[in-house]
């Protein structure tokens, strides 16, 4: 009898298209929210009215995680490839990053230590929904 796989709760392609739709553009008008937000190797610019709509989403995804981003201090970047099921769900680390961007723009998840601190160019975060 074959193993169940587990449950794939988090969309690459999904994680990537809110990404995408929540950055700022130019037929944004300069009235609009804007929310800065620093990744790994650049920061970037996030419609806040967009990025509002997705929050449950985003939530989810980050609460699909492993427990130990929920942990105080948190868990390293890397560990953020699996579900808390264990399947994998990203290969790219630019899919992981743009999960975690989207979820600092909405202060559901935080990095843990200054830049400089980073083990080989990689930070470790914490979610901190409640």
């Amino acid at each position: 009898m074959a193993e169940a796989i587990a449950e794939l709760l988090i969309d690459p392609d999904e994680v990537e298209a809110a990404f995408h739709d929540c950055l700022i553009t130019r037929d944004d008008d300069d009235t609009v929210a804007v929310i800065c937000v620093e990744g790994i190797a650049s920061s970037f610019e996030l419609h806040a009215g967009r990025l509002r709509e997705k929050r449950e989403q985003i939530k989810a995804w980050l609460l699909a995680l492993p427990y130990g981003f929920r942990e105080p201090g948190g868990s390293w970047f890397f560990n953020a490839s699996r579900q808390a099921n264990g399947r994998q769900w990203s290969e790219s680390q630019d899919r992981i990053e743009q999960l975690f961007l989207l979820g600092m723009g909405l202060d559901l998840i935080e990095c843990q230590m200054p830049r400089e601190l980073w083990t080989d160019g990689l930070p470790c975060f914490a979610i901190t929904i409640e």
